[in-house]
């Protein structure tokens, strides 16, 4: 695979200087095309961390379901927001958004240029475009709404 993907036919690196200031650099596409194999090599280039945009990759034991960062990747390079949340979590792309912000100062502070990698569209998109503002439910409209919801599917299912 290194052969098929050569960071600088993708990234000018001569011109470009990346800043950890101003650059957040975002390597998204489909499963298995090697997103993370590229941004693993830029990184190297560039004295940059990977920064998750996954939505199965935040779950700390749904490991198998999608190709996470090695133990030595992430050795090599800094890699932020994998595999944070349990999968009994009620986790949201707000959550996710909150804990970017967080991680994104952090990186700033040590002075790298974030590279944020994945294939969730959802998450991208909300990194560009923001979010609706939609206020959060409080637990117990969420609980009186379940509860309603059950007794409509008994009715239903006794019809």
């Amino acid at each position: 695979m290194s052969s098929l993907l050569n960071v600088e036919s993708f990234f000018d690196l001569t011109e470009n200087q990346y800043n950890y200031k101003k650059d957040l650099i975002i390597i998204a596409g489909p499963t298995c095309v090697g997103k993370s194999f590229l941004a693993m090599k830029l990184a190297k280039k560039i004295d940059g961390v990977l920064i998750n945009a996954d939505s199965v990759q935040v779950y700390k034991d749904l490991k198998l379901l999608s190709a996470r960062p090695s133990e030595e990747d992430m050795r090599q390079i800094p890699h932020f927001l994998y595999g944070y949340v349990k999968s009994q979590k009620n986790y949201s792309i707000a959550d996710w958004l909150q804990q970017l912000s967080k991680v994104i100062l952090d990186v700033e502070k040590i002075k790298k240029t974030a590279i944020l990698v994945g294939g969730s569209g959802l998450y991208l998109n909300a990194v560009i475009n923001g979010l609706a503002p939609i206020p959060r439910l409080r637990e117990e409209i969420k609980k009186e709404s379940l509860l309603k919801l059950n007794k409509l599917e008994l009715i239903v299912l006794r019809n």
